[in-house]
Order: C-alpha cells, then sequence, then structure tokens
C-alpha cells in the first residue's frame, strides 16, 4: 500500500491484506498497463458493513483497451470472496470526469486510498464553478425524477431510499461551496446540511434509520415521507441559486473563504396540504456511510 499522504487512510478491519493481495496480482496480469488503484467509499471511511457494502475500486490503465477490461472482469470474478466493484478509466480520461462530475470525484479525491502505482487523483483541478453547475442540475433533476417516480408508482421505500441517498451526496458537494467540508459519515452530512441549509433533520434521520436498519420503514407514513423529500429536494436547489457565485477553487478542493452563504434560508412555498415532517425519536440514528 502506498506511503503517501493517502497513508493516513486505512481500509476498514479485515480487508487491507486480501485486497491488497488481490490488487497485487491485477497488477502482475496489467503489467505496465495499470496506472494506478485506488480504493474509496465506505472501505476507507470505516462504514463498509459485510455482506451489504462493496469494495469500491478506480483501476487507472494508460488507456482503455478490450483486452484489459476483459482482464480486470476475470479478476474481479475470480476473487470471489470479496465483494470488489471496479471502475475503469484511462488515464487521460481524468481530467474531463472532474470538469463533468466533480461531485464525485471530490469526494472520491477525499477519500480513498492507493493500493497500487501512483496517486492519480494527486494532482486533478477540481473547481467550484464546475461544482456548482453540475450541482444546479443534479438536484432539478433528481427532483423532477423524485415527482415521476411518485407519479408513476406513488409512494415506495424503493423511491424514498434512493432520492435520500442522491441528496446526501449532493449536500455533501453543496457544503463545499461555502468552504465546509464535512466527515463522509451520514450522521455528519445531515446535521451540517439542516443547519447550513435549513432542510427538515427529523425527516433526513428517519430516512437514514430506515436505510441502515436502525428503524422498520412504516407504510402509513410513506406519503409524508416522499412529500417533505420532495420539499427538501426544492429548499436546496433554492439555496444554491441564492449562493453568491464562488471563485474558482483549483488542486486544493476547496473553495474561496470569502464566499458566505446566503443571508436568509430562501424556503419554498408549501402546499396546504403538505405534511408535518415524520416523527422520529431522539436519538440519533447508528452511522453509516452514504
Amino acid at each position: 500500500m502506498s506511503t503517501s499522504a493517502e497513508s493516513t487512510k486505512t481500509l476498514v478491519d479485515g480487508l487491507a491484506q486480501p485486497v491488497g493481495a488481490a490488487v497485487a496480482r491485477l497488477a502482475g496480469e496489467l503489467g505496465a498497463h495499470l496506472h494506478g488503484v485506488v480504493a474509496y467509499g465506505s472501505a476507507v471511511g470505516g462504514e463498509w458493513r459485510a455482506g451489504t457494502s462493496d469494495v469500491n475500486l478506480l483501476v487507472v490503465l494508460e488507456r482503455v483497451r478490450a483486452a484489459d477490461l476483459a482482464t480486470v472482469g476475470r479478476w474481479a470474478r475470480a476473487v470471489r470472496a470479496l465483494p470488489l466493484s471496479p471502475v475503469v478509466v484511462a488515464r487521460y480520461e481524468l481530467p474531463a470526469l472532474a470538469a463533468s462530475q466533480p461531485a464525485a470525484l471530490w469526494d472520491l479525491r477525499d477519500r480513498h486510498i492507493v493500493l497500487h502505482g501512483a496517486d492519480p487523483l494527486a494532482e486533478l483541478a477540481l473547481d467550484a464553478v464546475a461544482l456548482r453547475a453540475q450541482l444546479r442540475f443534479e438536484l432539478r433533476d433528481k427532483l423532477a425524477r423524485l415527482r415521476a417516480g411518485y407519479l408513476a408508482q406513488g409512494a415506495s421505500v424503493g423511491l424514498a431510499l434512493a432520492a435520500f441517498a442522491s441528496l446526501l451526496h449532493l449536500c455533501r458537494a453543496l457544503l463545499r461551496l461555502v468552504d465546509v467540508t464535512v466527515e463522509p459519515r451520514a450522521v455528519a452530512v445531515m446535521a451540517e446540511a439542516a443547519r447550513r441549509l435549513s432542510l427538515d433533520l427529523r425527516l433526513l434521520q428517519t430516512l437514514h434509520g430506515w436505510r441502515n436498519g436502525a428503524e422498520r420503514p412504516d407504510p402509513a407514513r410513506l406519503p409524508a415521507t416522499i412529500k417533505g423529500l420532495m420539499l427538501v429536494y426544492e429548499q436546496a436547489a433554492l439555496w444554491l441559486e441564492a449562493l453568491p457565485t464562488a471563485k474558482p477553487a483549483k488542486a486544493t478542493g476547496r473553495t474561496s473563504r470569502k464566499t458566505q452563504p446566503p443571508a436568509a434560508p430562501v424556503t419554498p412555498a408549501t402546499p396546504a396540504d403538505a405534511p408535518e415532517p415524520p416523527a422520529t425519536t431522539e436519538a440519533t440514528p447508528t452511522a453509516e456511510g452514504p
């Protein structure tokens, strides 16, 4: 494993040795075609759960050839004891991905471990202008999809949890626009986003409890939960629109500290029939990664 700055992060207990051995085997098969391999996600953040979580790997090749893809696929299937989930990219594609998908690349760069080769993310340029543009689209797109799903299938647990998972990812990125980087645990993201964006924390806690199994989904509360999620997405989108334009921030992964959040939260109009947020217990749900 690399002894770079990323060495301060570790894979969760029990994964370092088998994942390291598996990556060494892949490196032997790909040879000079392999530029680097990094682990990211819950296996790095300490929230990995055996039986439910994958081991996310970014496999960076000098260029992506069909033969190399076949090799990576065979390798991942052969290591049956590990739930490997590799994403394969070419080294030259990373700058374009950083420009088009900065939210995902920012998360990946902030929480990864180099398992082989050079760190392909170390010098990656990420800027707040591209991040803001992506978030403006993503928030409205996810809200439209949530509304369409509700129209097509009504309130369902699957619809609610899918929208919640996307929301956590987007909230973490929104906080970066005001120079706030929170730890990746869901409870930390929810608390900070609720405070900064005036989101409904009780609703987020309920959905988090459903997602990690701490609380059983209540069918009777599903319609109110979906409607509450719609309002949260709309609130986040309006907050972003009211946010002063940030200066570009490259390489460091942080925006200018001169950027300030809106003076007052922008609250969307609440329909007359909008439900009260679902009630939850006062206890904070067990932490799980987004």
